[in-house]
């Protein structure tokens, strides 16, 4: 079975939960099959079979020449993790990180090994998405792909915005393992050289 590992605690209206941080829940109801998160008001998700963990903000190593909603990196269970604002992606106005700010650490495809954590407001559920819900994407401007939305869906009578991961994070998985590792000198996150 699919599992996401969620937090132990309510983190939203949806009420995520399991026994303790860090474990494993599987799925038991199929049709629901995206993880809500607001950023800036507005609902978004993501197709849970994507998303690995969610977890509280680390510590964070800012990195010279990389995109702008790129916070940087962090060490995350001995991995170098890219960082994404998407307050910043979307050409929103940065916020300082409250109880409720999560990271979605996701991988990109449903291929891909790397994982990027994308930096939320606050996670609020897991629910399902069907053609039934579904609304059509209007056309906005060029921007749409850089947007990475790739679907629409009302739940709860509010729109929600489906993106694609390998859309949104599209400038962390640009960066070669020369940006990724960290600067000579720089202090490891958790002060360890």
């Amino acid at each position: 079975g699919v599992a996401a590992v969620m937090p132990d605690r309510d983190v939203g209206s949806g009420g995520l939960r399991s026994s303790r941080f860090g474990a494993v829940r599987h799925r038991t109801d199929r049709a629901k099959n995206l993880g809500g998160f607001s950023v800036a008001g507005v609902r978004y998700a993501v197709d849970i079979q994507l998303v690995r963990e969610i977890v509280n903000p680390l510590s964070v190593v800012h990195l010279p020449h990389v995109p702008a909603e790129m916070m940087g990196v962090a060490d995350h269970r001995g991995a170098v993790l890219p960082v994404v604002d998407l307050r910043v992606r979307f050409g929103v106005e940065s916020a300082t990180p409250t109880r409720r700010t999560k990271w979605l650490i996701i991988r990109p495809t449903r291929r891909s090994t790397l994982a990027v954590a994308l930096v939320v407001d606050a996670v609020t559920e897991v629910f399902g998405g069907s053609k039934q819900v579904q609304r059509e994407l209007p056309e906005l401007t060029e921007g749409d792909m850089e947007r990475g939305v790739d679907t629409v869906y009302v739940h709860e009578g509010e729109l929600v915005f489906v993106l694609d991961p390998s859309r949104v994070a599209g400038g962390a998985l640009r960066l070669g393992p020369e940006t990724l590792s960290l600067p000579p000198g720089a202090p490891a996150p958790g002060g360890k050289p």
